[in-house]
């Protein structure tokens, strides 16, 4: 397949998402998406051509997949990814490239076609709330209603820096742990009981639940810089966990990888997060201490280091 861009004399847009710097040869307005993606971390090194186009034709069976709530039709093969009628993505290593097939594509075929790219450059998708303090992050994971809401806001109260509510990617060959949300959601009487010092700023920005939406610009430390990721937290489950309820626990925080070259990353990268990273089961208190004696000791070690 043609990797080359279209006969424009420069992109209409260009971003960058992680190390991938995005150029867009199409002028359909999807300015939720670049805000959905757009975070820079690494410098990038890779190019993800976007236009619109004709697909190619399929070259795999479909297969349905959950996509945010809807079916979708997925078809692959080891570079190429199909979702519906919507897109095709390409991977090319230092080009690739993004087809749109149709003027609306939906965002959850995006954020699939987006996912799939960032595993093919050594980054691993972690359902996961993410806080930090003195570039040192822990990750806290576990199923819906255990409480990572919870113990992200009583660290926000703290003063942990919020990386990310709960998406993140995290680049196996650096350490290093990018949040992409932008904002933090939260009832107000979970304010009123994790995060008081927030009730002030009221009121903000609400989702459709009537959640108000925290700006994560401003639960940061400006002086801090990227954040490596010292330890997963997975909330609800024994402080010792067998290996294969380790190997369960980090394949559930990322997903299903479908591309060949995203599949061998995701793999070696659950495998480096286990052994290198450690996995601690916590419940909702211990969690709490676990964040802290983390940190503290990350940030201690640094500062002997430095002595």
């Amino acid at each position: 397949m043609d990797v080359t861009a279209p006969n424009h004399a420069a992109p209409l847009s260009t971003w960058v998402s992680l190390d991938v710097q995005v150029k867009e040869y199409s002028d359909l307005p999807r300015r939720d998406w670049q805000e959905f993606w757009d975070a820079v971390s690494l410098p990038a090194r890779r190019e993800l051509i976007v236009r619109q186009s004709v697909l190619p034709a399929p070259t795999a069976v479909a297969e349905v997949m959950p996509l945010m709530g809807r079916d979708a039709r997925v078809r692959w093969t080891e570079q190429d990814l199909w979702v519906d009628e919507a897109l095709h993505l390409k991977l090319g290593g230092a080009v690739n490239v993004l087809t749109l097939g149709q003027d609306d594509v939906p965002a959850d075929a995006l954020a699939l076609a987006m996912t799939e790219l960032h595993r093919a450059g050594g980054w691993v998708p972690l359902h996961a709330c993410v806080v930090a303090r003195a570039g040192h992050a822990v990750a806290i994971t576990g199923p819906s209603g255990a409480g990572k809401s919870t113990a992200l806001l009583r660290l926000l109260q703290e003063g942990y820096d919020v990386i990310a509510e709960d998406r993140s990617f995290w680049h196996a060959p650096t350490g290093r742990i990018v949040g992409m949300d932008r904002t933090l959601r939260a009832y107000t009487r979970s304010l009123e009981l994790f995060a008081p010092a927030w009730l002030p700023r009221l009121p903000l920005a609400q989702d459709q639940k009537g959640k108000w939406l925290l700006p994560l610009e401003e639960l940061r430390s400006a002086s801090d810089g990227p954040a490596t990721l010292r330890r997963v937290l997975l909330l609800g489950a024994p402080s010792t966990l067998e290996r294969g309820a380790c190997v369960r626990s980090v394949w559930e925080a990322t997903g299903r990888p479908l591309l060949r070259q995203g599949l061998q990353g995701t793999q070696a990268g659950v495998h480096q997060l286990i052994h290198q990273v450690g996995i601690q089961g916590v419940d909702r208190e211990t969690a709490m201490t676990a964040v802290r004696a983390i940190l503290q000791q990350d940030s201690q070690i640094e500062e002997d280091a430095s002595d």
